[in-house]
């Protein structure tokens, strides 16, 4: 990770995902709210693997799970 201060952390990886699809139906959505999958898309999903294989073979290598399509202030590049 590179910090805006220049700070860095070459032991940890920050990875982020989507929740919900940016064209999600309303039915879709209601769906999702009436599960309470939010967290189960497939990114989050992929996500979650990463941090229990670093867990499990990178240690002390973290995977930082971020729920945002994209890092604070970014357009999406």
């Amino acid at each position: 990770i590179h910090g805006q201060g220049g700070e860095t952390a070459a032991d940890q990886v920050r990875v982020f995902s989507e929740g919900t699809k940016a064209v999600e139906t309303p039915a879709e959505a209601n769906r999702r709210r009436y599960n309470g999958g939010e967290v189960d898309s497939p990114a989050r999903n992929l996500d979650r693997y990463m941090v229990d294989l670093a867990d499990q073979y990178l240690a002390p290598f973290k995977v930082r799970m971020i729920y945002r399509t994209d890092r604070f202030g970014r357009g999406g590049d």
